[in-house]
């Protein structure tokens, strides 16, 4: 068993001797003395336990966009060892940082394609363990904007034009056109009530006086 008097920052290595070893610390400045008894394990590296790794995340993300993985695992592997993290995001034009003591990873992958995620769990004796996924990088698909122009009152029986051409979609993509009235006359919800899915610019009569609601949708 090793012995000493005094170390300061140094490192006790145990080059045989395994199980459990018991400190006791003494403190003496001249005039007050303190104790504190501080007992851990010694293993052999041949008994050293490798770290698990896991991960979630997405397999599909939107290039521009941030994704977010995660580690599943616990902070301390099987020995009872802290645990150290570092993720890695391939190709090399993803930009990435980690949070959380790096147990949270958000990347934003700049280009369409596959890239690879990987985590690699360590412990201080140098064990390591790999986990990885593949995620497929598609186009970004903004929604489109609806917009919708009709007359604020129209007398009834008479036309009323709809029109949603104004529309836009960012990625110029053909839209189709959803209208409904939400509300009728009554006040009574009518969500299933559809006057026309496909024309952009539909004609609406009302039968009976009142205040309306209408809707649009544009995909």
């Amino acid at each position: 068993m090793p012995s000493f008097e005094s170390l300061y920052g140094g490192t006790l290595t145990f080059e045989t001797s395994t199980g459990h070893i018991e400190f006791m610390c003494h403190c003496d400045d001249g005039e007050l003395k303190s104790e504190k008894l501080i007992s851990f394990p010694v293993r052999s590296l041949d008994d050293n336990t490798a770290p698990h790794a896991s991960m979630t995340g997405p397999e599909v993300a939107e290039a521009g966009r941030e994704a977010v993985f995660r580690y599943t695992g616990p902070n301390v592997d099987d020995d009872g060892d802290p645990l150290s993290l570092h993720w890695m995001a391939t190709p090399a034009e993803s930009s990435s940082h980690g949070t959380d003591g790096y147990r949270t990873f958000r990347c934003v992958f700049k280009n369409t394609g596959t890239h690879v995620v990987r985590l690699s769990v360590s412990d201080p004796q140098g064990a390591e363990t790999l986990a990885g996924m593949k995620v497929k990088v598609v186009e970004s698909s903004e929604p489109p904007v609806a917009y919708a122009t009709l007359p604020e009152s129209v007398e009834v029986n008479q036309p009323l034009p709809l029109d949603s051409s104004a529309s836009t979609d960012p990625e110029g993509a053909s839209l189709t056109s959803t209208w409904r009235i939400l509300t009728a006359a009554d006040g009574a919800e009518r969500p299933s009530d559809i006057i026309a899915s496909t024309s952009q610019t539909p004609t609406l009569r009302f039968s009976e006086p009142g205040d309306y609601t209408i809707s649009l949708t544009r995909e």
